[in-house]
């Protein structure tokens, strides 16, 4: 009897260590607005395509999207972060980076008329 509760036990524990982390594809449309010049406000924005993979773990995130154009332009993105939390469960250590067509980039939050920076409040 004892090896049957092990036997059944077993698997159990295998499938809570998979659960900790995941991975999964992604594709859709979606609008892309591409901000060609901040001193002159001037934007395009066309529909687009996306394709990747998203994904995370208790202490990792990532996003990896090709987003492709109508005229066949496309921007890769990789969107990075490595984490831990303390013992009140808060995030710490958080560690990230972002990339565009394999060059480091930076997120930026611009108000859509006026074009201007603004910082989201946490």
């Amino acid at each position: 009897m004892k090896l049957k509760k092990t036997l059944m036990v077993t698997p159990l524990l295998l499938l809570s260590i998979n659960a900790i982390a995941g991975m999964g594809d992604i594709n859709g449309n979606t609008k892309c607005t591409i901000v060609d010049s901040i001193s002159k406000k001037k934007v395009i924005a066309k529909s687009c395509t996306y394709d990747g993979a998203v994904g995370g773990s208790m202490s990792y995130a990532i996003s990896q999207l090709n987003f492709k154009l109508p005229n066949g332009s496309t921007y890769r993105t990789v969107n990075n972060a490595t984490f831990d939390f303390d013992k009140n469960g808060n995030v710490q250590n958080l560690k990230k980076s972002i990339s565009v067509n394999g060059k480091a980039a930076e997120i930026i939050n611009l108000h859509h008329k006026t074009f201007k920076k603004f910082l989201i409040k946490k």
